[in-house]
């Protein structure tokens, strides 16, 4: 008995030997695989305000972050205030594929970015990524009108031109007996600049000169004159 009772002591003792070494191996493995991402996210492109601009705000408070990793690993949808400092801990190590969103108040997103890096096994990596408005098209929708009986030959030239400097005439549908007129066209989103004019003949009597903005997949609308 005393024997049988050794052995099954010293079996007892190597069962908790190997039921501690694996306990062991799996915390030294999860600590070695995986890092720590610090990220700064930036604005980039142009989110201030013009004169004649859209009905989503633009002003950015919040960012949504996702991220696809080695061995179809991702991480988020997550989202971090707009001035927060932003850590991810526990990202597998290998390489990663980082998207951020920029979210106005109302949960649309203006603006996206993304890089892909590298995470460093019990490392923090830091990274930088720019954040710049949605490319794409959109709508620039106007309306003007004019009282006709002050001039005898009203004509009215409508002229937009993009940031490299290059001009688009604008065809409008008019009406010059009841003085009005309407434009919708698809443009890029951006920056342009409009010019309006109002000519008697040749002279010109009246005109306009805004700074639109044009934002992909949104109606950009000008009131009546």
């Amino acid at each position: 008995m005393n024997t049988i009772g050794k052995w099954i002591g010293i079996l007892g003792l190597l069962l908790i030997l190997i039921v501690a070494s694996c306990d062991i191996g799996m915390t030294g493995l999860d600590t070695q695989d995986v890092g720590t991402l610090s990220l700064q996210v930036k604005q980039g492109g142009d989110f201030v305000e013009k004169t004649l601009v859209p009905s989503i705000s633009m002003d950015i408070v919040e960012w949504e972050i996702t991220g696809s990793g080695p061995d179809q690993r991702t991480y988020g949808p997550q989202t971090f205030a707009f001035n927060a400092s932003i850590t991810i801990p526990d990202l597998y190590k290998g390489s990663w594929d980082i998207t951020v969103e920029g979210l106005n108040a109302s949960g649309d997103v203006i603006g996206r970015g993304s890089k892909s890096l590298v995470i460093t096994a019990a490392q923090t990596t830091n990274e930088t990524i720019t954040v710049v408005p949605l490319s794409g098209n959109g709508t620039l929708s106007l309306s003007v009108s004019w009282p006709t009986s002050l001039f005898d030959n009203d004509v009215f030239e409508v002229t937009l031109t993009d940031k490299d400097g290059v001009e688009h005439e604008l065809s409008p549908t008019l009406d010059y007996t009841n003085g009005t007129g309407s434009y919708s066209g698809t443009w890029a989103a951006g920056y342009y600049d409009l010019i309006v004019q109002l000519l008697d003949g040749t002279t010109s009597v009246w005109g306009t000169y805004e700074s639109v903005r044009i934002v992909k997949e949104r109606l950009q609308r000008e009131p009546s004159s």
